[in-house]
């Protein structure tokens, strides 16, 4: 997760890589994470199973298990669980 250095509570972007879930690899975000960065936005980068490892929906459930996730940790990396967006390629 990239982070803004603010104290309180901030907003979350979650990023879904490109690819179609054929392919693709979370750890390559587009440079404009560092623009919502700038702004007082966290972005997590998160990790879904691709079509060859399991079918659909299984990648929709990936997802919504990851934003369950940042909701139920929100206070550890300070963000803020109510304020969460998707943004994706």
């Amino acid at each position: 997760m990239f982070r803004p250095t603010r104290q309180d509570p901030c907003p979350v972007v979650v990023w879904i890589h490109g690819g179609a879930f054929i392919r693709g690899d979370r750890k390559k975000m587009p440079e404009q994470y560092g623009a919502r960065i700038s702004r007082g936005i966290a972005v997590a980068s998160i990790e879904c199973r691709l079509s060859h490892e399991a079918t659909f929906p299984a990648q929709l459930l990936d997802v919504r298990a990851a934003i369950r996730y940042l909701r139920s940790h929100a206070a550890s990396p300070g963000i803020a669980p109510d304020a969460l967006g998707l943004w994706g390629a």
